[in-house]
């Protein structure tokens, strides 16, 4: 008897010990075993990074340090002091900082080595500030730039790397957090009341629920604690396409009165103007908001377009997030707002 009990002891031992061994393994080394099987499958791994961040890898220290200074631009007056971009420096680049979205690699002509590991990517080149882009070198999706630097680099050089880097990176990591956006759960009876009475198509996430509508406005928010992400859709017939500042202001207002605040009489007004950019039927619009009778604001970006009908469609994002960072929330609004389009286009 006590044979067959100490028999099944050792037994349920021996399981326990062969069902634990394979999660005894680190992080690190089944993602070295991820990385061996998708070489050897020609698959790429998943890229990971947050939005809006670029690895940027070179021996000359005072070049990273001037391409910094380009990149690292505050992106908002209000809260934390954050960069439009985020720089990391690493010493060297291993296969952990291979899986960034973003990747910068400065090289002089000097680099045989590294260039013969991508002789079947690279042809021979000038080294005159050339910047080589390519896809998903080591995880996907990825953008490798690869900057070829002449012996002499001077100031003309990094201010054509980082006026051609700067707007690439930022596009590519909207079009990135679009898809993302498109592809997250979403609020589908929200879509179909803004299809159905404002005949626009888009993809709006779970969490936001309809604060208001009339007839022609619809006002979404999203409430996280004391973070509150809002969007307006519009539909105006016989309003006239803002053609300056002025006259954005006066549609802003007149739309916004429809977002109430806690006092009677109060709702968002706009405080500054950040970026007012006009191209072709539609305009763009970067700005901080505040409420009229209320010590609160936040930041906003607005898009503006005249439709075939001559009726003007106004969509709006804007945050209420104090003492949060901004950068990543605002750019997520957007990315809905640039995810939207006419049902019937």
């Amino acid at each position: 008897m006590y044979r067959h009990i100490i028999t099944n002891i050792i037994g349920l031992f021996t399981l326990i010990v062969f069902v634990a061994i394979p999660w005894s393994c680190t992080t690190e080394s089944l993602e070295k075993e991820q990385e061996a099987v998708s070489k050897a499958l020609n698959v790429k791994i998943s890229s990971r990074g947050s939005h809006n961040e670029v690895i940027i890898f070179g021996k000359d220290s005072l070049i990273v340090k001037r391409l910094r200074q380009y990149f690292e631009v505050p992106f908002s007056p209000l809260g934390p002091i954050e960069p439009v971009i985020t720089v990391y420096a690493p010493k060297d680049i291993n296969n952990d900082l291979k899986r960034f979205r973003q990747v910068i690699i400065l090289k002089r002509k000097q680099d045989r080595k590294f260039m013969r590991e991508l002789a079947s990517l690279i042809d021979t080149m000038p080294y005159d500030c050339r910047i080589v882009t390519l896809r998903n070198v080591w995880s996907k999706p990825q953008w490798v730039y690869i900057v070829l630097l002449p012996d002499a680099v001077n100031e003309a050089c990094i201010e054509h790397i980082s006026s051609h880097l700067v707007p690439q990176i930022d596009s590519l990591e909207m079009a990135h957090l679009q898809n993302v956006v498109a592809k997250s759960h979403r609020a589908k009876e929200i879509e179909i009341l803004l299809e159905k009475q404002l005949g626009i198509k888009t993809t709006i996430p779970i969490n936001f629920s309809i604060a208001r509508k009339s007839d022609s406005i619809i006002w979404l928010r999203s409430d996280e604690a004391d973070i509150v992400h809002s969007l307006v859709f519009a539909r105006l017939k016989k309003t006239q396409f803002p053609k300056n500042q002025r006259d954005f202001l006066i549609l802003r207002e007149e739309i916004m009165k429809f977002i109430p605040g806690t006092f009677p009489g109060d709702y968002v007004i706009t405080d500054t103007i950040l970026e007012f950019a006009q191209r072709g039927n539609h305009l763009i619009v970067r700005g901080l908001w505040r409420m009229k009778k209320q010590f609160m604001g936040g930041l906003f970006v607005s898009y503006v377009m005249k439709l075939p009908d001559n009726s003007i469609l106004y969509m709006e994002g804007f945050l209420y997030a104090p003492g949060e960072e901004k950068r990543f929330k605002i750019r997520w609004l957007e990315a809905i707002l640039r995810n939207t389009s006419l049902a019937n286009g």
